[in-house]
C-alpha cells in the first residue's frame, strides 16, 4: 500500500483510514456548505462520517481509492478515483472517475489543481487506467476549471441529472484518455 502515498510540491496524500474520521467530521461540521452539491449530506453526527469511512475502506483499492489531503500536516480535504471499472463481460474498460472536496480556506491557491494532476498521473501510471472521467455540476466554474487545467475535456451534459435542494441539476461530463495524458 506504500505506492498509494503521494507527495506533491506542497501536499501529502495518504489513503483514507479510520484515524481520519475525526478530522474529516470536524471539517464537514465546520462548513456544511462543502457538501451543497456533492452526493452526500453534511454529517449530523460523528457516526455518519465513521459509517462512510468504514464502508469505503474495504472497497479500496479495487473499486475506489480515496486519499486524505494534507497541507503542512493539516487536513484540507479528500480526493479520489471512484467507481473503478476494469472489465464488463468481454469489454476491457479500465476507467475511473475523479472526485474531490476541499475546505474553503484553501480555495484560490492552486492546491486542488496540484493534487488533481497528481491523482490523474497516479491513475494512468500506477492503476493503468485507460480513461479518467469527472462530473461537475453545471455552474460550478471553479471545479470545471480545475479539471480543464489538468487536461479533461467536456464530452457532454447530463440534463437534470440529480435532484437536490428542491430542484433538478445538470451535470457536465469531462474525461481524458491515457494516450492524451502521455502526449
Amino acid at each position: 500500500m506504500e505506492k498509494f502515498n503521494i507527495s506533491t510540491e506542497r501536499l501529502e496524500l495518504k489513503l483514507l483510514q479510520k484515524s481520519d474520521i475525526d478530522e474529516m467530521y470536524a471539517a464537514l461540521l465546520k462548513d456544511p456548505k462543502i457538501t451543497y452539491l456533492l452526493t452526500f449530506d453534511p454529517p449530523s453526527c460523528r457516526k455518519d462520517t465513521a459509517d462512510f469511512v468504514n464502508w469505503m475502506i474495504p472497497r479500496m483499492p479495487e473499486h475506489d481509492v480515496l486519499w486524505v489531503v494534507r497541507l503542512k500536516g493539516e487536513f484540507i480535504g479528500l480526493i479520489g478515483i471512484n467507481d473503478i471499472e476494469r472489465k464488463v463481460l468481454a469489454w476491457e474498460i479500465n476507467n475511473g472517475n475523479m472526485g474531490y472536496w476541499f475546505v474553503p480556506q484553501v480555495a484560490g491557491q492552486g492546491l486542488a489543481t496540484e493534487v488533481a494532476q497528481a491523482i490523474l498521473k497516479f491513475g494512468f501510471e500506477e492503476l493503468k487506467l485507460h480513461k479518467m472521467s469527472a462530473r461537475v455540476t453545471v455552474g460550478n466554474g471553479a471545479s470545471k476549471r480545475i479539471l480543464e487545467k489538468i487536461g479533461l475535456e467536456k464530452v457532454g451534459v447530463q440534463k437534470k441529472h440529480f435532484f437536490r435542494h428542491g430542484k433538478w441539476w445538470d451535470c457536465m461530463w469531462l474525461e481524458v484518455l491515457n494516450k492524451k495524458f502521455e502526449e
